[in-house]
């Protein structure tokens, strides 16, 4: 295989990979209860547009009850709703900054764990900002203080979208031009091999 044809296959899985899509952003969240604060990740994000996230996971609180694994690390979107409230996951971003932000999961557990930043859809908590279990004094809310009751801030730059296995679309790419590599390196050395035979002395 010819340098010139490698390179140019080598080239076109990086353009493959970098003009993919796929690409996400994620930001951070917080919370404010006087001297509470609750923080977590939206992940998966696209800018300049109204989209739902694929993971919303909250990470750290300095209260002191929600500070265990049923309620740091998870997944809330992952949780199964409590029917009687409707499930909300819309987040509109512009250059990159979120601007409006529609999230309500009311888990259907026997302790029911709740995350809700600026529900619209939802007469009872329309507006409201919190984090924790309605009947647990030991909660963290920004009360109905709206989409200004949360503080968002970019987690990162554009970064590759998940799929199943764990490896990204960019990754995919330089994996593909590897093998490229190693595949001409093989036939260069088949064919030297054939030009150039081993001669053993016998003595």
């Amino acid at each position: 295989m010819k340098l010139s044809h490698i390179f140019s296959l080598v080239v076109g899985a990086a353009i493959l990979a970098s003009t993919s899509p796929a690409n996400a952003l994620n930001f951070n969240f917080t919370i404010s209860s006087g001297s509470k604060t609750a923080s977590g990740t939206i992940y998966g994000l696209s800018d300049n547009a109204t989209s739902s996230a694929s993971q919303v996971i909250v990470t750290s609180t300095n209260s002191t009850a929600l500070q265990t694994p049923y309620w740091l690390g998870v997944n809330f979107l992952g949780l199964s709703q409590n029917t009687a409230y409707t499930r909300e996951n819309s987040f509109t971003v512009a250059g990159g900054v979120i601007t409006n932000a529609h999230f309500l999961v009311y888990s259907n557990d026997s302790t029911a764990r709740l995350l809700m930043l600026n529900p619209a859809n939802s007469s009872s908590y329309n507006g409201f900002n919190f984090f924790g279990n309605c009947g647990a004094a030991d909660c963290v809310s920004s009360g109905f203080s709206g989409f200004t009751g949360v503080t968002y801030s970019a987690a990162s730059a554009a970064v590759p979208l998940e799929i199943p296995g764990g490896a990204t679309i960019p990754s995919l790419g330089g994996l593909f031009a590897l093998g490229v590599m190693r595949k001409a390196r093989k036939s260069v050395a088949s064919k030297t091999h054939l030009a150039n035979p081993v001669t053993a002395t016998v003595s």
